[in-house]
């Protein structure tokens, strides 16, 4: 486990659209500033926002990069050179979920510095940033149970961009969702389970609403995606 482990995180991290999407993850984080700056607004408002817009852009990379894992093949190999299919899965979601980690500290860390130099951060509140952040971990993880899930499934090209499409619609079917049926239990129910909306209404003034329950939601979410992707890639026939 752990040799594939590391395979797989220095297939991702190595490859030119993970390091230019770490590089643009650093100037977001950077011109979070300047725009607070141009605000005179030191809440370092607009932190989660960002990082949502990130989050959906940025699920494109592990897709295509366990995609092509299946168009060129090599990920038979993997498995012929005696990987366990269970290990090869679960390497591939630690090191999805480790991309989507190191791109959303980056970013959080360059915002904060670049607020701090430009404009101060008097005004964030430290309980909503700890909570929105705790948040944001296991978004991440339950994000990256999606991503790999969905790769791992379609077998295909159609693996980086479904990924993409299915958090942008996710968000959008929220806001809608939200819009026309804001005293619908079941849309609310909806919201608090995806991890994209969880994220939508994370702010760095109000304290998030049922934390521990989202948290839950999203290790919920990520475990049932996690072993039914398990089991299904253990079906699949690679030829």
């Amino acid at each position: 486990m752990n040799n594939i482990l590391r395979i797989e995180m220095k297939s991702l991290f190595n490859k030119f659209s993970s390091k230019m999407s770490i590089f643009v993850t650093i100037i977001f984080g950077l011109f979070l500033g300047v725009a607070n700056k141009a605000n005179a607004d030191p809440s370092c408002a607009g932190i989660f926002e960002y990082a949502l817009v990130l989050l959906i852009f940025l699920s494109a990379i592990p897709g295509f990069y366990i995609s092509n894992d299946f168009t060129k093949n090599t990920i038979r190999n993997k498995i012929i050179t005696g990987n366990k299919r269970i290990n090869l899965y679960l390497a591939k979601f630690f090191a999805v979920s480790l991309f989507f980690l190191v791109c959303m500290i980056l970013f959080v860390v360059s915002s904060i510095i670049s607020n701090f130099i430009l404009i101060g951060t008097t005004g964030i509140n430290k309980n909503a940033f700890l909570y929105g952040l705790i948040l944001l971990l296991f978004c991440i993880i339950a994000v990256s149970a999606i991503t790999t899930f969905i790769a791992m499934s379609l077998k295909n090209e159609l693996g980086s961009l479904a990924s993409l499409l299915l958090m942008y619609m996710m968000m959008i079917f929220c806001m809608i969702g939200m819009e026309l049926f804001n005293n619908s239990d079941v849309m609310k129910l909806i919201c608090d389970i995806l991890p994209i909306s969880q994220l939508m209404t994370l702010n760095l003034v109000e304290v998030p609403k049922n934390v521990l329950i989202k948290v839950l939601y999203s290790v919920g979410l990520t475990l049932v995606l996690t072993v039914g992707g398990v089991l299904i890639f253990r079906k699949t026939d690679l030829k």
